[in-house]
């Protein structure tokens, strides 16, 4: 394996001139993501690898500009194509430019479309309302391209090139479409269609086997039974997949004869009907109600959205269907629910846009949701709506409406739908919705969910004073909102998120929300709690007061009135609140999620919520002062530390006493290093050192470690005591900002004339060092003695270290002399 090294020597002349390594290029344009599909194997070698082939022939064959992929649902199409794509990106290095890929939604129109292209291309069109003029922008965007390849899956139906803006005829530009529909390839005027044909009855029952797990030994009449059960599957590899889990571990013949008479009961005339019905025996075989509301709800989000799995257990829990005592277990719940349906493909892992863990639903799966439901779910998710849907639409047995993603702008008051049943409704992400009637709500009093988040409501209509099984009101990122009507008599609510919101005060009648669980306010405008409301929240779980517009800070006895809390982001003004509150709520072992800041006001908190996992504390030193506030006290299981400001400590050791101390009666605070993933140092004038040379500390001190910041500390002299480097094998980030006394980043044991050269020349690893950073350390001569191997560096940043002498960089066989004026990569 190529191994990279930060060869770092001895000292040596210094250097008038300032040293810099700036960091790695991206392997892609930037303009174009390279980011390759996580692909399950193509099943098929031979017909499968064959029907691969055609496409890649047409993709390179000059005369064919538009390629039509098309077959019945389920059967692979966008699995195919997604080796495509990744094999095109390896190719374009080589003769492509740009590779595209966009997934059509099925509520169709053109706006939507060219909007999806744009933020592919990263064009914002946003502020470009004609279609005419966005097709103009997108046509020059594309046509700039020397060679591209677009690829649209899941077209349902056909639409004029020239309307969305897709410059295609050009040589070597290509347009990849994936559809149900052989029709639609027609339309679109494909110069070659290619079908993805079943799985023939071995492949299907190989990959029959593979899904039900090669551990299971079947007898030899079980064996007939699951093989017809793999072909009635019709060689459709989502619906072999979904019965192949449905059925792992099950043993009993019965259940096997069951389940293949339940599949072999008249299906209906279409090949659709075919696969729903083995997709709905998937469902129906989960293990219990909740798994199958689960499943259920996914569908309620729009067409191929990621879900983050945060967001989905929230809504479960306030519905009623995850019902675990503490956060911790309901969470804990939720994770194994979405677990079961991954497992049993239902639902596909996924990661979004901002590094959340996710679920996405086969569109497949989505629509077979969306029948079971279809007398009790209206979801328009993702239409393009520019009104609320009429009144003939709103039934009486609705349970559950969602719209999210469109662009309402009104809730008219010429409209009271009568939902007496209607328990959720999802209007997020509507950013033009503005203003709601008050007799939109008036006949909807089993309402338990009101989803606003992320619209520009400005004020909420007093009917909501009325809705007394509300049990969630969710109005994150309304930053247009100034007013909420009393909610004393909405005395069921369980969640009130108004994260980001407009709001400059708590809503009237908060003492009165007895059963709240989740309280959050962070990022808004609210300057102070009314005094002794917390203390009437007993059941709060949940308290997030972060980032608030004056800093707004929480008092200890109140805070300690709330035996249930389990997440607590906040600010303590001084410290003596802040370590009474946190010994006493450690000491509950209660307290699982905090995030907590002593003084200061620095710290914004914007846009948190209580499933965003944290174990941070931010000391501001001057917040310290007074008699019984010099120590502070810090959580055993504490993952980021912040220290500001400390005026007189030569050691991060001074600023907690019980620290390293076996026989302190409070065992639970001590050596905190041990846990620690970030700790960042912020100017502390009077920081001599680290940890100090002449006292033991545990072999498990900073072995977790992923992050060390430190910056403006001017009397340390050596970053990490000696012996310290082996301990680092964590560690991901490095950077150091201007202290004028820092000589050295590791200490290490001098080095003397009679010493081997194979000693002093012996290799250190740092496996998981990404970034290194050095700015504005004057006396900095050396990194340390000792070679240091970094496999995984991607930055190196020196500026401003003029005594620094830069030595070589080895990256397998080649060695790049670093000349303190050039830049280099690694």
């Amino acid at each position: 394996m190529e191994r990279k090294f930060m060869t770092f020597g001895m000292g040596g002349p210094s250097s008038s001139k300032t040293a810099k390594i700036t960091s790695l290029k991206s392997f892609a344009d930037s303009s174009q993501s390279v980011d390759t599909f996580p692909t399950r194997r193509l099943v098929g070698e031979t017909t499968t690898k064959a029907t691969m082939e055609k496409i890649w022939e047409g993709v390179m064959d000059d005369d064919v500009s538009i390629i039509g992929v098309w077959g019945m649902g389920g059967i692979g199409k966008t699995t195919l194509v997604m080796h495509i794509y990744n094999r095109l990106l390896e190719y374009k290095n080589k003769a492509l430019k740009s590779v595209y890929w966009v997934t059509v939604s099925q509520a169709f129109n053109i706006s939507k479309l060219q909007n999806d292209i744009a933020n592919a291309l990263r064009l914002d069109l946003s502020y470009v309302e004609e279609d005419k003029i966005r097709a103009a922008k997108l046509f020059k965007a594309l046509s700039g391209d020397k060679s591209f390849v677009l690829i649209l899956d899941d077209v349902r139906k056909g639409f004029a090139l020239e309307d969305i803006g897709i410059p295609i005829g050009k040589k070597r530009s290509k347009l990849i479409l994936t559809t149900r529909m052989l029709d639609v390839c027609r339309w679109m005027g494909c110069h070659r269609t290619i079908k993805v044909a079943p799985l023939i009855p071995e492949v299907s029952w190989e990959l029959f086997l593979e899904n039900l797990g090669h551990h299971q030994i079947l007898d030899t009449e079980i064996k007939q039974i699951a093989y017809s059960i793999a072909n009635e599957c019709a060689g459709l590899p989502l619906a072999i997949i979904a019965m192949a889990k449905s059925m792992a571990g099950v043993e009993d013949i019965h259940e096997w004869r069951d389940a293949l008479a339940k599949i072999k009961e008249p299906k209906g005339l279409d090949e659709e009907d075919l696969v729903f019905d083995q997709l709905r025996f998937s469902y129906d075989r989960l293990p219990n109600r909740r798994t199958q509301h689960c499943l259920l709800y996914c569908a309620l989000f729009p067409e191929d959205y990621k879900i983050p799995r945060k967001t989905l257990i929230g809504y479960l829990v306030v519905e009623g269907i995850i019902e675990g005592k503490s956060w911790q277990a309901q969470f804990d719940e939720g994770f194994t629910i979405l677990n079961k349906l991954e497992n049993a493909s239902l639902l596909e892992s996924a990661v979004n846009d901002w590094g959340e863990r996710s679920v996405k639903m086969h569109d497949m799966i989505r629509d077979m949701a969306l029948r079971i439901t279809c007398s009790k779910f209206m979801v328009k998710a993702g239409a393009g709506l520019l009104e609320v849907p009429d009144l003939q639409y709103w039934s009486q047995d609705l349970e559950k409406v969602s719209l999210i993603r469109n662009h309402l702008s009104e809730l008219s008051s010429s409209m009271s739908p009568r939902c007496h049943k209607l328990s959720t409704l999802l209007l997020s992400e509507n950013v033009t919705l503005k203003k709601i009637a008050d007799a939109f709500f008036v006949n909807m009093q089993s309402l338990r969910i009101l989803d606003l988040c992320s619209t520009g409501i400005e004020s909420l209509p007093h009917s909501i004073s009325t809705l007394k099984n509300l049990t969630a009101l969710l109005l994150r990122h309304c930053n247009q909102l100034k007013f909420i009507p009393s909610l004393e008599n909405v005395t069921a609510l369980m969640k009130l998120d108004l994260c980001g919101a407009g709001v400059s005060k708590i809503p009237d009648g908060m003492d009165m929300l007895v059963n709240l669980r989740i309280l959050n306010i962070s990022g808004t405008k609210i300057q102070a709690l009314p005094e002794g409301l917390l203390s009437k929240l007993s059941h709060l779980q949940c308290l997030i007061v972060m980032g608030t517009a004056k800093c707004l800070t929480v008092r200890a006895q109140e805070v300690l009135s709330l035996p249930k809390l389990e997440i607590l982001w906040c600010r303590f003004e001084n410290g003596h609140d802040y370590n009474r509150c946190l010994r006493l709520l450690y000491q509950r072992k209660g307290l699982r999620n905090y995030y907590i800041v002593v003084g200061g006001s620095h710290v914004s908190a914007a846009n948190v919520d209580e499933y965003l996992l944290r174990e941070e504390v931010v000391l501001n030193g001057m917040s310290f002062t007074g008699e019984g506030c010099s120590l502070v006290v810090l959580p055993k299981n504490i993952k980021r530390l912040e220290i500001r400001e400390f005026n007189h400590i030569n050691s991060i050791l001074d600023v907690w006493s019980t620290a390293f101390s076996s026989s302190s009666r409070e065992d639970e605070w001590c050596n905190p290093l041990q846990s620690l993933e970030i700790l960042r140092l912020y100017s502390l004038e009077s920081l001599r050192e680290l940890l100090p040379v002449e006292i033991w500390v545990p072999a498990n001190t900073f072995s977790l470690l992923k992050w060390i910041s430190i910056h403006n500390c001017p009397k340390i002299k050596k970053l990490f005591p000696p012996g310290f480097l082996p301990r680092l094998q964590s560690l991901e980030c490095l950077d150091v900002y201007d202290c004028e006394n820092m000589e050295k980043i590791f200490a290490e044991e001098e080095v003397g004339e009679s010493s081997n050269l194979c000693n002093v020349l012996m290799f250190f690893t740092l496996p998981k060092l990404q970034i290194f950073t050095l700015y504005g350390l004057p006396e900095l001569k050396s990194i340390c003695h000792r070679i240091i191997s970094c496999d995984s560096i991607k930055e190196i940043n020196v500026d401003d270290c003029p005594k620094l002498k830069v030595p070589p960089l080895l990256s397998g066989k080649s060695m790049v002399n670093a000349s303190p004026n050039l830049s280099h990569e690694v």
